[in-house]
């Protein structure tokens, strides 16, 4: 419940009629403050599924195809800054600074799909039948 109380004093905004000059930086900066929380949130949603994985030693019961989705809009998100800023000189339109939390959400995002693809191709394969094999012997 704190949590919904946090999130809706981070978007409250005053009556227009009350707003000043300083209420839009404050607007900015609870805008920063979500995308932190967001960014904090993205990194810690992938470890349940690694450390899954490792224990069991098999990545059944989830999709490779979400995975790979997964790191293609991570790169395409990172290769748009860099388009943006090979074509205007600048990361984004907005600030005209680097949009650092849309940056770590893609590296974030892809870091994690690669340990993904590497446990789910490497480390834990399917065997010769098309069968992944779960080892529930691991302590």
């Amino acid at each position: 419940h704190i949590t919904y109380m946090f999130f809706f004093l981070m978007i409250r905004r005053p009556p227009r009629s009350t707003q000043s000059r300083s209420s839009a930086a404050s607007d900015v900066y609870k805008r920063q403050v979500l995308g932190y929380v967001k960014l904090f949130i993205s990194f810690i949603k992938y470890m349940p599924q690694v450390y899954w994985n490792y224990k069991r030693r098999s990545t059944v019961g989830w999709s490779i195809f979400n995975i790979l989705m997964d790191f293609t809009g991570g790169f395409f998100s990172i290769l748009q800054i860099v388009i943006d800023y090979y074509d205007k000189g600048e990361v984004t339109t907005f600030t005209g600074g680097l949009n650092i939390v849309k940056f770590l959400l893609g590296i974030i995002a892809m870091s994690f799909d690669v340990i993904f693809m590497i446990q789910h191709y490497i480390l834990y394969p399917e065997d010769k039948k098309g069968r992944f094999t779960i080892r529930n012997d691991i302590p």
